[in-house]
């Protein structure tokens, strides 16, 4: 199983909490599903994303760590580039071996599940 994580609004949580993450947002093909990115030994790059969320007007985050299948499909790659689709574990394993994983995204193709949840926590609000 492999451990992503998905940042949210806090406002957000306790309906992630009750159904888990809703599939709102839209891929490269324009199927509906979840953006987030795996876990990484630097708490920095794991959440450098909150970054570019806060200047959208979010100002307090949740991260959401959920587990996948390692054979579960996902799409990889960078933002605003054509992403591949891989195995969660190979995806988050590109990711990882990249020397600057910054701007690198996975992207789920349906919603996140109660029963995949690991964790629901708070976000250093410095990141990034």
């Amino acid at each position: 199983m492999t451990l992503f994580t998905h940042l949210t609004s806090a406002d957000d949580v306790r309906s992630i909490q009750r159904a888990g993450v809703r599939a709102r947002s839209r891929g490269h093909e324009g199927t509906a599903g979840v953006f987030c990115r795996p876990i990484l030994p630097s708490y920095q790059l794991t959440h450098q994303w909150g970054r570019e969320q806060r200047h959208g007007g979010r100002r307090t985050m949740a991260a959401v760590d959920f587990r996948l299948p390692d054979d579960e499909p996902v799409f990889v790659g960078h933002y605003g580039r054509a992403h591949q689709e891989l195995p969660s574990a190979e995806a988050a394993a590109l990711i990882a071996g990249c020397e600057d994983t910054r701007g690198y995204e996975v992207f789920v193709p349906r919603a996140i599940t109660t029963k995949e949840l690991h964790r629901i926590r708070a976000v250093n609000p410095v990141t990034g």
